[in-house]
């Protein structure tokens, strides 16, 4: 129990780290700097440019909660792994 506890703690903290870097990840990729670019030069509307760069923070916040996500569902797999293992030892034993 406390491996789960540890385990859906630090999901949570690592959700909390990547929430506050979105947007610098986000203006950062090579394609939000070439909307950044286009936006300078006239050739995108403040509009556009917003709604492109909310994708961009979008996009990366997804990466994030999928790769979490499969984290802990491998950690939680691991679980069952384990205490399957214990429970066979023991009927082997016995």
């Amino acid at each position: 129990m406390a491996l789960f506890m540890i385990g859906f703690i630090s999901y949570g903290a690592t959700l909390v780290f990547y929430a506050a870097l979105f947007p610098r990840l986000a203006r950062n990729t090579p394609h939000a700097r070439g909307l950044k670019e286009k936006f300078e030069r006239g050739e995108l509307s403040a509009e556009d440019y917003e709604t492109e760069e909310s994708m961009e923070k979008n996009r990366i916040s997804n990466i994030s909660t999928v790769s979490g996500f499969a984290v802990t569902r491998g950690f939680l797999g691991l679980i069952f792994i384990f205490l399957n293992i214990r429970h066979i030892l023991t009927l082997a034993t016995s």
